[in-house]
């Protein structure tokens, strides 16, 4: 029991909400849900979201050794290998599970797995340069609402798919701000890890955030999506909250509160497109259990992601630098 519970938390279940809400997003094109497809569907990307976890926390585990050590100490007490069998388990099941839905899904869940595994593991390992990192991880989002509006019989030129993957693009940019030191040690090459400094790489994250900002506006100027979606310019004064209190600490630990703020804001921007979209009970009902989820995930501490030691940006920076270069 205590191992299972280990490999739930390695899988970090908050996260699963990514792509959980972004597959009800395209599946509500349908006019006629059908609750199986629903909970199959939610069954399906909450373990493709686990795998991808899981996978990185394999890949990961030197660089991951100064980030968040607890993690390494899950790892242990898990077993490397076991860790190893439960990913190769999850990616043949994941298949599986998407049969009942036909061949076009199954291409897409098949084009989610191949993103999920080349992300983080050599030899094409995405997430060593920027601009893969930050394509692949849009994966996260966009695939698998592409998947739902498959299985919804819509029609794929869906302009929120072009918003919802620069969001998630750009997003990209910020969950590693935490992580320089190990990011550093394993000779990756960020937004964060290229920057001068901190300060430079908050700023170049800020600016990167604007990107579905002016997407959304060029959209609604060309009349492909509707003025209302502008009302998601209520998000720019939580950025600019962000920028302000990333640029005035250098504390690991509030830099991982900041990454906790920017990742309710990314699920937030989702299910408020979600609701703009389908103003609906149901749509409210996934934004409220969505939320309700995160809260009671966090409030248990089931995820590996812990807090970090109490010591500065910059010395941690030096410890990564002195440990050289990734092993693979």
């Amino acid at each position: 029991m205590n191992k299972a519970f280990l490999v739930v938390k390695l899988a970090r279940p908050r996260t699963w909400t990514f792509a959980i809400t972004s597959y009800l997003f395209g599946y509500m094109a349908t006019n006629t849900p059908i609750l199986w497809q629903v909970l199959l569907g939610i069954a399906i990307f909450a373990l493709g979201t686990a795998a991808t976890n899981l996978i990185n926390v394999y890949t990961d585990i030197r660089e991951d050794a100064i980030n968040l050590p607890m993690r390494v100490e899950m790892v242990r007490g898990l077993g490397r290998r076991n860790l190893a069998y439960v990913i190769g388990g999850l990616y043949p099941l994941i298949l599986l599970l998407s049969v009942p839905f036909g061949l076009n899904f199954i291409l897409v869940v098949a084009l989610a797995e191949f993103d999920s595994i080349g992300y983080s593991l050599p030899p094409l390992r995405f997430k060593r340069h920027p601009v893969t990192a930050l394509l692949s991880f849009s994966g996260a989002v966009s695939l698998p609402f592409l998947a739902g509006l498959v299985l919804a019989g819509a029609s794929l030129l869906n302009p929120l798919l072009i918003l919802l993957g620069s969001f998630m693009f750009a997003y990209g940019t910020v969950k590693n701000i935490p992580d320089v030191p190990g990011d550093n040690r394993a000779g990756l090459k960020t937004i964060a890890t290229v920057s001068a400094s901190l300060k430079k790489t908050v700023e170049t994250s800020a600016l990167l955030l604007l990107i579905p900002y002016m997407v959304l506006s060029a959209m609604v100027a060309l009349n492909i999506l509707s003025p209302i979606y502008l009302l998601n310019m209520i998000f720019l004064p939580f950025l600019a909250y962000w920028a302000l209190k990333n640029t005035r600490t250098s504390n690991l630990v509030k830099l991982e509160q900041l990454h906790t703020f920017g990742f309710i804001y990314a699920v937030s921007f989702i299910l408020f497109n979600l609701v703009l979209t389908y103003p609906s009970h149901i749509s409210i009902g996934v934004l409220g259990f969505t939320l309700s989820f995160i809260f009671l995930v966090s409030r248990f501490g089931v995820d590996s992601r812990l807090q970090h030691p109490v010591k500065s940006y910059q010395s941690l920076k030096q410890e990564g630098e002195n440990l050289g270069s990734h092993g693979y």
